[in-house]
């Protein structure tokens, strides 16, 4: 059985899911963006050269295309997700007494997507109390047997979405020190410098 912290790990995970479905809309919409600014070349450049010195163009236009079709589904599908993880996440706040600031504090930043400075402008109240409260909505939601069925449905999910996260992180780390890695540790240093000599 999974402990507390790790129930609350999920729990969060579960009320983010609107995040990541928007986030990932965001790129969809970047890349559409960006195969119609081709498209858009592409239709320019057809304008000004002949139509047999433009056979190639053609073939990448008719590409260009082809993704803009299939990027406009994925973002048709992600606007569903997005709706569906709406109704995720309020079914999961319905367990939250109505009229209470927990509630209210999880609406704003599950639902709204409001950033903590602007939730505890909004309520008003410090950021630190503002996330006892959110704390404190979360040890009742732990509380609730049905969250609890939830979460350990979802646990599977949310381990593979967080080593997922751990992989990409470690990635963008190692890309981030490049050839500028600094030793770890004053062994490795000792070992840097004897080798130098």
């Amino acid at each position: 059985m999974i402990g507390k912290n790790e129930q609350a790990e999920i729990l969060k995970y579960l009320l983010g899911q609107i995040y990541r479905a928007e986030k990932r809309k965001k790129q969809l919409d970047d890349r559409l963006k960006e195969m119609n600014e081709r498209k858009q070349s592409y239709n320019e450049s057809n304008r000004y050269i002949s139509t047999k010195r433009n056979h190639g163009k053609n073939a990448g236009a008719a590409f260009v295309l082809f993704r803009i079709t299939e990027i406009e589904d994925r973002i048709y599908q992600q606007k569903q997700e997005i709706e569906n993880a709406i109704v995720q996440v309020m079914n999961i706040i319905e367990y939250l007494p109505l009229n209470t600031i927990e509630r209210e504090i999880c609406e704003l930043r599950h639902i709204d997507l409001k950033p903590w400075s602007m939730i505890s402008a909004e309520i008003p109240m410090s950021r630190s109390q503002v996330n006892r409260r959110y704390n404190a909505a979360i040890d009742a939601l732990l509380n609730n047997k049905k969250i609890r069925k939830l979460i350990a449905k979802h646990e599977n999910e949310y381990l593979q979405w967080k080593m997922g996260r751990k992989f990409y992180n470690q990635k963008k780390e190692s890309k981030k020190m490049g050839g500028n890695r600094k030793p770890e540790n004053k062994s490795e240093k000792n070992t840097e410098k004897k080798m130098e000599k």
